[in-house]
């Protein structure tokens, strides 16, 4: 065999590992093209339309058309942090703190309330100290760290499971293998609205445990976005655009 055929044979298959490694590798925002991630949970509800709404526009003024794309929650996290999108549509403002290669975008998208649900009659909270010391075992959205940081301080591990989805953590409810579900109020009020598995089944809020704003964060390569995005943002919301998009996206 040639020096060239084997040279040949060596680079091949070289080429088909280090080809998806270059492609995830380079700067996105090269092609006009801005794909941030997201929970899986949040982009197929309300909040995923209002934001799509939102961030097309806002990104359309920049020069850059928009892919948003779901994850399980942590997926995101990780693919965002390590560059391979170009971030996060929708984070709380500490989430920076464990995510040290993105930038937030200063001006929020908009709060959501955190809230938790149950069946089990007389049950009332309101805010994680209602939490401490209460007979009950509950669920949350896995990934969502808002939640994690806080929960395991006012109720000990053995008695908390994440679910996968929000429907998940209903269901359990249903079943009683929880007592109490928390997640966003938004997105958990639509399954609970529309989906018919749910309907005249007792699930009712027991209280909401924290309001919290809602920001994008932009991967460290395009932290030249970050200021222009916020100001544009601040425009859309003097506009009334961001209003009218919450309204559409219902």
């Amino acid at each position: 065999m040639s020096v060239a055929q084997k040279f040949g044979m060596f680079l091949i298959p070289l080429l088909i590992v280090t080809a998806p490694l270059a492609a995830e590798s380079r700067t996105l925002t090269q092609n006009n093209k801005i794909i941030l991630s997201g929970s899986k949970a949040m982009k197929n509800g309300f909040l995923g339309r209002w934001l799509t709404l939102i961030y097309e526009e806002a990104f359309n003024r920049l020069g850059y058309d928009l892919e948003y794309v779901g994850f399980p929650a942590k997926r995101a996290s990780i693919l965002s942090n390590a560059g391979k999108t170009d971030g996060e549509i929708a984070r709380i403002s500490s989430y920076g703190e464990s995510q040290p290669n993105l930038i937030q975008v200063k001006e929020p998208s908009f709060s959501i309330r955190v809230s938790a649900y149950s069946k089990r009659k007389g049950l009332v909270l309101n805010g994680w100290q209602s939490l401490k010391g209460k007979d009950i075992n509950v669920d949350y959205l896995r990934g969502i760290k808002q939640i994690e940081s806080k929960l395991y301080q006012y109720v000990k591990s053995a008695r908390i499971t994440q679910v996968n989805n929000n429907v998940v953590g209903l269901k359990r409810l249903l079943l009683k293998r929880s007592d109490v579900f928390i997640g966003g109020e938004r997105n958990i009020d639509e399954i609970l609205n529309t989906d018919k598995s749910f309907q005249q089944k007792e699930i009712y809020k027991a209280g909401v445990i924290e309001e919290v704003f809602l920001h994008a964060w932009l991967h460290n390569k395009n932290a030249a976005l970050a200021p222009r995005l916020s100001r544009v943002l601040q425009e859309m919301k003097a506009e009334g655009l961001v209003a009218k998009f919450k309204i559409q996206a219902k």
